[in-house]
C-alpha cells in the first residue's frame, strides 16, 4: 500500500494549525489596519495543491487534473459541482498561473462569478456564508472562508484516508500514482 499518505496527513493538520495561529495572533488584532492577501492566497494555493495532490492518489494519476480535482470535491467535500468547478478554476489555475485569482465568466448563464475570500467564517455575512454562489447585481460571487475550507479539506482527508484503507482498488490507484511520482526525472527545457 502507498505509504506517503501519514505524512500528507500531518502536513494538513499543521496547515490547519498553522493558518489558524497566524489568523488569531496576527491578520485578527491588526485587520483594521492590514489584511495579508499574499499569506491568505498562499494558504489557498496549499488547500488547493492539497486537493491536487490527494485526487491524483485517489484517481492513480495526475491526468485530467481539473475533472479528477472536481470529482474528489465532490465525493469527500460534499456534492456541489458548480462550487467546486469554480474554486478549482479560480483558486487552483487562475491563482497558480497568474499569481491572483480572476473572476470567471459563464457562458452557459452570461454572469460573471466573482470571489470573495475572508480568512475567517466570522467574517462572512449571513446573506454570503462560506462555500456559497449567491447573486451580486447581475452577477454572481463564489464566497470563501480560508480556514473553513482548511477545515473541510482536513475532514475530506479523513474521509479519504478511511476509504484508502478498506480498498483495495483505492490503495491500488494510490501505489500507481506514488509509482509515477517516484520516477520523475529532470528533463531539459
Amino acid at each position: 500500500m502507498w505509504n506517503e499518505y501519514p505524512n500528507l496527513v500531518l502536513q494538513v493538520a499543521d496547515l490547519h494549525r498553522e493558518a489558524t495561529e497566524i489568523y488569531f495572533q496576527v491578520v485578527w488584532p491588526q485587520q483594521a489596519t492590514a489584511g495579508y492577501a499574499q499569506t491568505l492566497y498562499g494558504y489557498m494555493h496549499r488547500v488547493f495543491g492539497f486537493i491536487d495532490t490527494f485526487s491524483a492518489y485517489w484517481k492513480g494519476t495526475d491526468e485530467k487534473q481539473s475533472p479528477r480535482m472536481v470529482d474528489f470535491m465532490d465525493k469527500y467535500l460534499g456534492a456541489n459541482r458548480r462550487a467546486h468547478s469554480i474554486a478549482v478554476q479560480i483558486w487552483r489555475h487562475k491563482l497558480v498561473h497568474t499569481a491572483l485569482p480572476r473572476n470567471l465568466f459563464d457562458s452557459a448563464n452570461g454572469k460573471t462569478v466573482h470571489y470573495l475570500i475572508q480568512w475567517h467564517g466570522n467574517q462572512m455575512t449571513p446573506q454570503q456564508p462560506h462555500y456559497t454562489i449567491v447573486p451580486f447585481g447581475g452577477d454572481e460571487v463564489f464566497n470563501v472562508a480560508c480556514l473553513a475550507l482548511i477545515e473541510d479539506l482536513q475532514r475530506a482527508t479523513m474521509a479519504y484516508v478511511a476509504d484508502l484503507e478498506a480498498s483495495t482498488t483505492l490503495q491500488t490507484n494510490a501505489a500507481s500514482f506514488a509509482k509515477e511520482l517516484a520516477i520523475y526525472t529532470l528533463r531539459t527545457i
